[in-house]
């Protein structure tokens, strides 16, 4: 009788172990089908494309502005945004640029001009060109991002600023101003939906990089940041509907 028992617990023992072999064999194939998927996924592919670009993008701006001593950083939380930073951009309390900081963004101008022409809209705009935009990647929005360290604006500044909200808005604008005036074509710089890409942000003293701990720290908050967005299709449909209009703007462009 004990015989019996014992055999039959072997018996369960195995299948039990049988079972989660073929499970495991089970759920390996559906990862593996699903990452297959995916991969072949041609909006998944757009995207990943878009986002090596958006990548390249900030990379080569801010290598650029390295090579002229500026101080300038690819983010480390994101990417795709190049931050300018130092106590050069900006005095305390000011939306001004400071003569330095002109002549930076007017060099900032020409790398961003130079690195983005191919993957917007206008006038003889190389996006079509196969050698640079295989891909048909495009930039959705460019964004002039204003930020300031934590000191509270007690009074009105001479700019009129109340807030470091309202501070670090005139700064953005500020900027932007400077790189149109520097390149007057980034302003015609257009999406498909033809709106223009270069926009400002203003975050005061929101988003610190860096606790505001001291001088040093509330300098490098004080900064510009240059937020690149490429468009990313929200389905099928979309995709399939933008893809083929920059198929008629290629062909209307010849």
């Amino acid at each position: 009788m004990r015989s019996h028992i014992k055999s039959d617990a072997n018996y369960f023992a195995s299948m039990t172990d049988m079972t989660i072999g073929v499970l495991f064999i089970l759920i390996i194939m559906i990862a593996y089908f699903a990452h297959q998927n995916q991969s072949q996924n041609p909006i998944q592919i757009y995207i990943d494309r878009g986002e090596q670009e958006r990548k390249g993008i900030a990379r080569t701006v801010a290598q650029g502005l390295r090579e002229r001593n500026i101080d300038a950083i690819v983010s480390p939380k994101n990417p795709g945004v190049v931050t300018l930073r130092g106590a050069n951009l900006f005095g305390r309390g000011e939306s001004e640029l400071t003569p330095v900081a002109k002549e930076t963004i007017s060099f900032l101008a020409q790398v961003v001009k130079k690195e983005t022409a191919c993957y917007v809209l206008f006038e003889n705009a190389p996006i079509f060109s196969q050698k640079c935009n295989p891909h048909r990647v495009i930039i959705e929005a460019i964004f002039i991002e204003g930020h300031t360290d934590d000191r509270p604006v007690a009074t009105a500044l001479k700019d009129g600023s109340k807030n470091n909200l309202e501070l670090s808005a005139r700064r953005a604008t500020n900027t932007h101003d400077t790189l149109t005036r520097a390149e007057p074509v980034l302003a015609d710089f257009k999406n498909l939906d033809k709106e223009p890409v270069l926009s400002v942000a203003a975050y005061g003293e929101q988003r610190p990089i860096v606790p505001n701990s001291d001088e040093t720290a509330r300098d490098r908050n004080r900064r510009i940041d240059v937020r690149f967005v490429m468009w990313i299709p929200k389905s099928v449909e979309s995709y399939n509907n933008q893809i083929r209009r920059i198929e008629e703007l290629k062909i209307s462009s010849k």
